[in-house]
C-alpha cells in the first residue's frame, strides 16, 4: 500500500466537513486500511479501495460517491473486495470485461491503426512507437483505461527527469489517447488534463557565416556523398530530413526547378491534406543533377538505402556525427538547418509569409519564432538564402 499521508477514522460527520483544496487528495482509513475518500477540487468525495492483484500489480479503484453511497457501507464493500482478492476474483475487472473497457495496451493499438498510421508520417509513427515502447506501457500498458489516476500519471511524469523533452512528448502522447477515449465514450476524463510538462531550453541553433563555411568544408570532405548532398539540399530549402529521407525523383521537376512534397513525407500532412511546392534555386537543381550522373540513379528513391536501394534511407546520422565534430559544431542539430534558413532569408529581406510558405508552415506563428525583424521582397527565399550558400561554398573552395 503506497505511504498514506492522512489517515483518519473515516465518519458521516468526518467526510462532510473535509474542504476541497487546490489539488485532490486522499484520506485513508485506520480501521480497513485499504479503504480510502479521494476529495476533488471541484468538492466531489469519491470512495475507493487500494489492493493487488494476483500478478503483485497495484490497483485503486473507485466505487461510489459521497453522499450517495454511507462511509459504512463503503467501508464494508471494501473489505468484500479485500477479501474477493484473495480468493482471486477481481470484481472491478469482471466489471470493466462486461463493460468493454479495454487496457491501454489495447487501446494503443487503437490509437495506432486509427489515428497514428493514417494521419502521422511515417517517423512520427515511429517517434510514438518508441514513447509507447520505452515509457507509456511499462507503467500503464496493463491498466484498463479508467484506473489510470491523474496521481499516477503526476507521479510516473516527476519520475521521468533524465530526458525531460522525451517524458514530455511521452505525457502528450498519453494525453491524446486520452482524449480519444472520451471521444469513444469509453472514460469521462482525461487524467493527463493540468499536469505541468518539464521546462524544455530553446534548442534552436544558428551558425555564424564563419561557421557555415566550416560545416562545408567538412561537408565536402567527407566521403558519404549521398548523405552530403541531402544536407546541402535541406540548406537550399529548409526541408525536413524526413522530407529528404523519402524523397522520390518523381517529386521533383529538375527542368522547370521545382519540388512538390507529398502529404504523406508532410509532418501532419496526411491529415491536414497538405503538400508543398518548394522552388529550387539553380544551384539545388545543379546539385541533383549531379547527385543523379553520381548514383546512377534517376527513379525511386532520391537517396536509398545503403544496404536496399528499394526502401528509402533511415538517417544520416553516422555522416551528421562526423561532420559536427570534424566542423566544430557539437551543438548543430539537423532541425537547425530549418532555422539557420529561415534566418538566412529574414537577412535577406524577404518576408515571414514567404519563408513560412517555403517550409510549409500553417500558422504565421511558427514563423514568427525565428524571426528577429521582418522585411518584404517578391522574390523566393530559396534563391536569396542559395546566394549566401553560395558564397560560404567559394570560401571553401578559395
Amino acid at each position: 500500500m503506497p505511504n498514506a499521508k492522512r489517515r483518519e477514522k473515516l465518519t458521516k460527520t468526518m467526510v462532510e466537513k473535509l474542504q476541497p483544496e487546490e489539488k485532490e487528495f486522499t484520506v485513508w482509513d485506520i480501521e480497513v486500511k485499504s479503504f480510502f475518500v479521494r476529495v476533488l477540487p471541484s468538492g466531489t468525495k469519491s470512495f475507493g479501495v487500494f489492493y493487488r492483484d494476483e500478478r503483485g500489480r497495484q490497483h485503486k479503484r473507485s466505487f461510489g460517491r459521497f453522499p450517495d453511497i454511507r462511509v459504512s457501507d463503503a467501508r464494508e464493500k471494501a473489505s468484500f473486495v479485500r477479501s474477493d482478492i484473495k480468493r482471486g476474483y477481481d470484481q472491478f475487472e469482471e466489471q470493466n470485461k462486461k463493460r468493454g473497457i479495454p487496457s491501454l495496451s489495447d487501446y494503443w493499438t487503437v490509437y495506432l491503426n486509427d489515428h497514428a498510421k493514417p494521419n502521422k508520417a511515417a517517423r512520427s509513427v515511429q517517434e510514438d512507437e518508441s514513447l509507447w515502447k520505452n515509457r507509456l506501457a511499462p507503467t500503464f500498458g496493463h491498466l484498463s483505461l479508467d484506473e489510470i489516476s491523474k496521481a499516477s500519471v503526476r507521479r510516473w511524469h516527476k519520475s521521468e527527469p533524465k530526458r525531460f523533452t522525451a517524458a514530455n512528448r511521452a505525457l502528450m502522447l498519453l494525453s491524446k489517447m486520452m482524449n480519444m477515449a472520451i471521444d469513444d465514450e469509453l472514460i469521462e476524463r482525461n487524467p493527463c488534463k493540468g499536469i505541468d510538462h518539464f521546462p524544455e531550453k530553446a534548442r534552436e541553433y544558428v551558425p555564424t557565416k564563419a561557421e557555415l563555411q566550416k560545416f562545408y568544408e567538412a561537408i565536402g570532405a567527407d566521403q558519404d556523398r549521398g548523405a552530403a548532398t541531402m544536407t546541402e539540399l535541406l540548406f537550399y530549402t529548409g526541408g525536413r530530413r524526413g522530407e529528404a529521407l523519402n524523397a522520390t525523383w518523381k517529386e521533383f521537376d529538375l527542368d522547370k526547378g521545382v519540388w512538390i512534397v507529398p502529404a504523406e513525407h508532410i509532418k501532419n500532412g496526411k491529415r491536414l491534406k497538405q503538400r508543398i511546392r518548394r522552388r529550387l534555386p539553380p544551384a539545388a537543381v545543379e546539385l541533383l543533377r549531379e547527385w543523379q550522373y553520381e548514383s546512377g540513379c534517376s527513379s525511386g528513391y532520391v537517396f536509398p538505402s545503403l544496404t536496399d536501394p528499394n526502401k528509402p534511407r533511415y538517417d544520416i546520422k553516422a555522416f551528421w556525427n562526423r561532420v559536427r565534430k570534424r566542423s566544430g559544431l557539437s551543438e548543430f542539430r539537423t532541425h537547425d538547418i530549418r532555422h539557420t534558413f529561415a534566418s538566412l532569408a529574414l537577412e535577406q529581406g524577404y518576408s515571414l509569409a514567404q519563408i513560412g510558405a517555403e517550409l510549409g508552415h500553417r500558422s504565421p506563428q511558427t514563423t514568427l519564432r525565428y524571426a528577429h525583424r521582418d522585411f518584404t521582397s517578391a522574390n523566393s527565399p530559396a534563391s536569396g538564402v542559395a546566394e549566401v550558400l553560395g558564397m560560404a561554398i567559394k570560401a571553401t573552395d578559395s
